[in-house]
């Protein structure tokens, strides 16, 4: 497997966290948010471009699959001694398969694990996602999931795949006002298109928003260091 990696405005990325990129859309807003959140006038990482579209299409149901595919890009990572996270929700269930434990890489379920929310939470997500028990076997003590209504994960999903490719604003800011109207405590973005479309509103919610906690846990350990 093909592996490209871009090592940007550092002299010795050996010694910065490292990204797994997949998706483009997704990857964009991973590098400007992080770029935003360090306050360096260039990309704050090492990066390694997954070849994307052959995992993607074995996405949702075949994670097992997914797995073999995307674990050589760990391993790829793991060398370099460095904390790293996956631009991309859904494929955090793929460590499941792995045959080895990643010792340096940022999990969602490590994320989770560290938060003091309690009361009432939305899931959003793929389809799958917002249906399937692997987010809401992450979430802390204390922090219940709550159901959404078929007609309304069906506009989050579609939400989801317009802005996978381009953005509608519009759209972003019909989506997020419906989920607003729902007495929840909190919201939980769980896929990186959400993220990226929720950034195009003026909606004001409780969000626990999992790829900036990736990002933010990301430059937290480098700064530890």
């Amino acid at each position: 497997m093909k592996t490209k990696n871009m090592s940007l405005f550092y002299s010795n990325p050996m010694n910065k966290p490292g990204i797994l990129l997949t998706g483009k859309n997704a990857g964009d807003w991973y590098l400007q948010t992080l770029k935003r959140y360090s306050g360096n006038s260039a990309e704050a990482c090492y990066i390694v471009q997954a070849d994307f579209e052959p995992i993607n299409a074995l996405l949702p149901y075949k994670m097992k699959e997914a797995a073999k595919l995307i674990e050589p890009y760990f391993r790829q990572l793991e060398k370099r001694n460095q904390a790293y996270i996956l631009a991309n929700i859904t494929l955090h269930e793929a460590l499941n398969y792995f045959s080895f434990v990643p010792n340096y890489f940022i999990s969602i379920k490590e994320i989770l694990k560290n938060i003091s929310h309690k009361g009432g939470v939305i899931i959003l997500g793929t389809q799958f996602t917002m249906n399937h028990s692997y987010i809401p076997s992450l979430l802390p003590q204390g922090l219940e999931q709550m159901p959404l209504s078929h007609e309304l994960q069906t506009a989050v999903d579609a939400l989801r795949k317009k802005y996978y490719n381009t953005k509608d604003k519009v759209m972003a800011e019909q989506v997020f006002q419906s989920i607003k109207n729902i007495a929840a405590d909190y919201v939980l973005i769980a896929c990186t298109e959400l993220a990226v479309a929720y950034g195009d509103v003026d909606c004001s919610l409780n969000i626990i928003n999992l790829p900036q906690l990736q990002i933010e846990q990301l430059l937290k350990q480098e700064n530890d260091e």
